[in-house]
């Protein structure tokens, strides 16, 4: 799940902190702040990685990409409908 720090009504950290079972879903944060105490307390506070705007549709890809992914696996996916 991708998640912006910046809410209009709160910010992404106090969100993630207060849903039941959000740190559960694994989560990337990103926004333009990039204030180390800022990305710490996000990582602190569950989320998977945290990315600073502006960044390239490459690296969110990679970023994504490598959060998904079980632990050793290659991203291959079978699309022929074998299985």
């Amino acid at each position: 799940m991708i998640r912006e720090l910046l809410l209009p009504a709160t910010d992404g950290i106090r969100l993630l902190e207060g849903v039941p079972g959000l740190t559960d879903v694994p989560g990337l944060f990103i926004s333009a702040c990039g204030r180390e105490e800022t990305i710490a307390k996000a990582l602190d506070a569950g989320a998977a990685d945290y990315i600073v705007k502006p960044f390239s549709p490459t690296e969110l890809t990679a970023r994504v990409r490598s959060r998904a992914l079980p632990a050793g696996g290659t991203g291959h996916r079978c699309t022929s409908g074998a299985g």
